[in-house]
């Protein structure tokens, strides 16, 4: 699997959306938003749905490219701390990937419905990772094999300099996102990051520990 392009379901992570585009708005699990709000933030949702499409591209490596909490893919060197929590025996392949929701233009909106267009659409990046990761797990399914949560740039000791990395070794153009001079990407609902697969069931290091 070398620079493959996925086009993502949106309707199994819709539930995940969900519970990510709450926790934005700042309610908390178990927290209930007021109805008529809630009215209006589906609403906002149904006018954005359509143009929603969360793709990705994705290239497969082999566990010879791990040594410690570093890969060699392509040429390129990637460190990140999860990696070195892993036993080495058990890894057996590493998936590098970039993932979008792609441009959504809001056309004339209010403030507040832009927020909530916003914030639907990185509650759908983040749903999109989990349905990505079932992806690859779902792959080849009589093999015994697990996979980690996502790690990347500015988690679990990867420096968010290493994100122009990613750019040099996935073919990003594929699924029309760019690496901006700023360091950010474009579109903005991108992310870029990997999953380790295993032989066995372990205990992964959590996908977002800011650790240092």
């Amino acid at each position: 699997m070398k620079n493959q392009v996925i086009l993502l379901d949106k309707k199994p992570g819709r539930e995940l959306a969900q519970e990510r585009f709450m926790d934005l708005c700042g309610y908390s699990r178990g927290k209930s938003m007021p109805e008529k709000r809630m009215e209006r933030t589906l609403k906002a949702l149904e006018d954005i749905y359509d143009k929603l499409q969360i793709r990705a591209v994705i290239s497969e490596y082999g566990k010879e490219c791990i040594d410690g909490m570093s890969m060699l893919l392509d040429g390129e060197v990637f460190t990140c701390k999860a990696l070195a929590r892993i036993p080495s025996g058990e890894i057996r392949k590493v998936y590098l990937y970039i993932l979008t929701a792609g441009e959504a233009e809001y056309g004339e909106a209010s403030a507040l419905d832009e927020v909530y267009y916003d914030f639907w659409q990185s509650a759908y990046v983040f749903a999109g990772r989990e349905t990505l990761r079932q992806y690859l797990q779902n792959q080849n399914p009589n093999e015994n094999k697990y996979m980690s949560g996502s790690y990347g740039p500015g988690f679990h000791g990867m420096e968010v300099s290493q994100l122009k990395k990613f750019f040099t070794v996935l073919d990003a153009e594929l699924i029309d996102v760019r690496l901006l001079d700023c360091g950010l990407m474009s579109p903005m609902k991108s992310f870029a990051g990997f999953f380790v697969e295993a032989e066995s069931e372990q205990d992964f290091p959590p996908e977002d520990s800011e650790e240092e």
